[in-house]
C-alpha cells in the first residue's frame, strides 16, 4: 500500500512539474522575470466589460485606473467593438474574453512594459476554451505603434512597430496558427510546420525575442539556446514552434533594430456567433540587463 501511495505521489509531482510554467534566463541577466502583471490586486473597476451600441476602450495604469487591475508599471487596455457581441470579464487572476462577430476586434493589450532592451521574453498562460470559428491574433512589438495603444485592427498592410505576430484561423478542431511575413509592400501568413496551440486546456507560452544586431542566448531547463538577430523563438507547453523546419522565427521587419519590445496584444474577431473565446493569465516578462 505504501509503495502504491508513493508511486501515485511521484506521478502527481511529475504531472505538476510538466504543467508548470518555464522561464528562460538571458545570458547576462540575473533573473528570468523582471516584470509581473498581478491580476489579483483587485484594483479594477468591475468584473465585466461588455459590448454595446458603441465601441469602448478602457485603460488601466497606476495613474489612471480602469476596468482591469492595473500593472505596477505599464498600461493594460481592453477594447470592445461596436455592437459585435461578447466582452471581457475578470475571474480572480484570469482575464476571459470573447471574439467579436465583426471585422473590428475585441482586444486586450499591454504597453510600456519596463524593458529598455531590444532583447526580451514574454510569458503567459493562454486557453482557447474549446472555442470555435473565428480569427485570433497574438502580436508583440514596440509600445509606440497604434496597434497596441488603441482600437486599431490588425491587417495585412505594414503596421509600424510589430516585431512578430501569429494569426489563428480557428476552426472546429484546430487553432491553425500562421506566421506573419512580408510579401512585397503587404503581408501574408504562412502556416507553421505543426499546430502546437491546442484548442483545449492551458497553454504555457514562452516568447523569446532578439531585436538587437547581435546573436543572443538564453538558458532554459539547463539547455542553452542561441537566437539570431531579428528573430524570435516560441515554446508552448515545452514544444517549440517551427517554420520551414527552423526554430528561429523571422521578425516581420516592421520594427527598427535595437528598439525595445515592450508591448503585446491578443485580439479576436470574425466569430459569427461569438463562439470563439480566450482566457489569459500569469503574465510576466523578462529582459536582457543592460550595462
Amino acid at each position: 500500500m505504501k509503495i502504491k501511495f508513493l508511486t501515485l505521489a511521484i506521478l502527481s509531482l511529475a504531472v505538476t512539474a510538466a504543467k508548470a510554467q518555464t522561464y528562460g534566463t538571458w545570458k547576462g541577466s540575473k533573473e528570468a522575470v523582471s516584470w509581473n502583471y498581478d491580476l489579483g490586486t483587485g484594483t479594477g473597476s468591475g468584473k465585466k466589460f461588455n459590448a454595446g451600441s458603441e465601441a469602448k476602450t478602457s485603460e488601466a495604469s497606476k495613474d489612471k485606473p480602469g476596468f482591469l487591475p492595473f500593472p505596477a508599471v505599464g498600461t493594460a487596455r481592453v477594447v470592445v467593438a461596436q455592437s459585435a457581441g461578447a466582452g471581457f470579464s475578470v475571474n480572480k487572476s484570469v482575464i476571459n474574453f470573447g471574439a467579436s462577430n465583426a471585422e473590428a476586434p475585441n482586444k486586450f493589450s499591454v504597453t510600456d512594459i519596463p524593458q529598455s532592451s531590444p532583447v526580451g521574453s514574454l510569458f503567459f498562460t493562454l486557453s482557447f476554451n474549446d472555442g470555435t470559428k473565428g480569427t485570433a491574433v497574438l502580436a508583440f512589438g514596440n509600445s509606440q505603434t497604434s496597434l497596441f495603444k488603441n482600437a486599431t485592427a490588425y491587417n495585412n498592410r505594414k503596421q509600424e512597430g510589430i516585431f512578430g505576430a501569429i494569426r489563428f484561423m480557428v476552426g472546429s478542431t484546430f487553432t491553425n496558427p500562421e506566421h506573419r511575413s512580408a510579401n512585397g509592400s503587404s503581408y501574408m501568413h504562412k502556416p507553421y510546420d505543426t499546430d502546437i496551440f491546442d484548442k483545449s486546456g492551458d497553454l504555457k507560452v514562452e516568447i523569446y525575442s532578439n531585436n538587437s544586431k547581435d546573436e543572443q542566448s538564453f538558458t532554459r531547463k539547463g539547455n542553452v539556446y542561441t537566437i539570431a538577430p531579428q528573430t524570435f523563438k516560441i515554446f508552448v507547453n515545452d514544444k517549440v514552434l517551427k517554420l520551414n523546419g527552423s526554430e528561429n522565427l523571422p521578425a516581420t521587419c516592421e520594427l527598427d533594430a535595437n528598439m525595445a519590445i515592450d508591448a503585446f496584444m491578443l485580439s479576436g474577431s470574425s466569430s459569427a456567433e461569438n463562439t470563439l473565446s480566450f482566457s489569459i493569465s500569469n503574465i510576466k516578462a523578462g529582459t536582457l540587463s543592460q550595462n
